[in-house]
């Protein structure tokens, strides 16, 4: 029964306003607002995509002037700068909306099973990070890792499993 009620005091009280223009005003009103937020929107996305082609061009410039252009020196150059992001990149976005800060570790600077013991390797990340995201070409990596950190250990790629392919979001441009 009282949902019937209240049905018409809510029946009663559009009729009311419909009446004195005030819900119309408000419409209008949230119309234009959403308008100005769609053109602003617009013009700053037009103005980021202006500058991100403006710089991928002089990078690849700069690149193309070179007179020795090996493949390896490229990710050190920031021709990459601008690609889509991938996957793991994400996990960095949840990481800083959290409050926290992601590092990033590939071959180079951690260089785990060869230079350092995955069982090394993962003690020590564990000691100074909340948590690891794992992106590694063997799933037995993987398993080694999780048993010897004592922080939750995250597959985002291995030879078995691409758990996180799922959620990957492609850039719509």
């Amino acid at each position: 029964m009282s949902n019937g009620i209240s049905w018409h005091v809510c029946k009663h009280e559009l009729k009311q306003k419909a009446k004195n223009n005030t819900l119309w005003l408000l419409f209008a009103l949230m119309q234009l607002l959403l308008a100005v937020a769609l053109f602003t929107s617009w013009q700053q996305y037009q103005q980021s995509r202006a500058l991100q082609i403006s710089s991928q061009q002089l990078v690849e410039q700069q690149w193309l002037a070179q007179p020795d252009r090996h493949p390896h020196r490229v990710a050190h150059f920031g021709h990459f700068a601008f690609r889509p992001p991938s996957a793991l990149s994400y996990f960095d976005i949840g990481v800083n909306k959290l409050g926290g800060h992601a590092v990033y570790l590939d071959q180079t600077n951690g260089a785990m099973g060869s230079r350092e013991d995955v069982k090394d390797f993962a003690a020590n990340i564990s000691r100074w990070a909340d948590c690891i995201v794992a992106r590694v070409f063997d799933h037995n990596t993987l398993v080694e890792m999780e048993e010897f950190a004592s922080v939750p250990v995250i597959n985002s790629l291995c030879d078995l499993y691409h758990p996180c392919q799922g959620k990957h979001v492609p850039d719509p441009a």
